[in-house]
């Protein structure tokens, strides 16, 4: 399929939605490109922002630093894979996805639970300041190949805190600090995904 970038998206939907397609995973615009390449990244990142506001399914958009997993074998190999989950349906998006690599038992999946809340409950970590946001956040440092996070958490007051300083909001907020290059060395791969916001309008 041939198409322009302006309206790509359009065939990218109506083909979606011709063959029942429930997850697109398109890649993150920033790479290490010449300076040549930047109207091509500004073109793509448009893209992924017009696809998460029509496509018919859940989205996701993969910021891909290569695999860090233990590969010796195609069938053999180990990977350390997180999952952030505050609320809402994208972060339920990314909590179904991990379920579902799960059921390989070279994949090794932790969910860091996050809970605004006051009152203590074993194994969920309690959030009581940004402060406390961003070091949950980094203590995933070093630690995972890969990362899975919904777009928008339904931490309202995390997410409005966070977003002014925000560069690629079609990542989230957390998705937005884990593609930071600082973060990681730039050695941990990042999901955002978005759940299908035309149906989350419908219902």
């Amino acid at each position: 399929m041939v198409a322009p970038f302006r309206t790509m998206h359009n065939f990218v939907c109506n083909l979606a939605e011709d063959r029942h397609v429930p997850f697109i995973i398109v890649p993150f615009h920033e790479k290490q490109m010449p300076t040549d390449y930047v109207v091509q990244q500004t073109l793509i990142q448009d893209f992924n922002v017009q696809l998460q506001e029509h496509a018919p399914c859940t989205v996701g958009i993969l910021l891909d630093r290569g695999l860090r997993c233990q590969i010796k074998l195609l069938d053999n190999f180990s990977c350390k894979v997180a999952v952030f989950f505050v609320g809402g349906v994208d972060d339920r998006e990314a909590l179904a996805l991990a379920t579902r690599m799960s059921a390989n038992p070279n994949v090794n999946i932790t969910m860091l639970r996050i809970k605004y809340s006051t009152n203590d409950h074993k194994g969920i970590k309690i959030i009581e300041s940004q402060l406390d946001d961003l070091l949950v956040i980094h203590s995933l440092k070093n630690k995972h190949d890969f990362v899975m996070v919904g777009k928008k958490s339904g931490a309202t007051q995390f997410e409005q805190e966070m977003m002014e300083w925000v560069k690629y909001p079609e990542l989230g907020a957390i998705g937005d600090l884990l593609a930071s290059p600082d973060f990681c060395d730039k050695k941990m791969s990042v999901l955002a995904l978005q759940h299908c916001k035309k149906r989350a309008l419908d219902d």
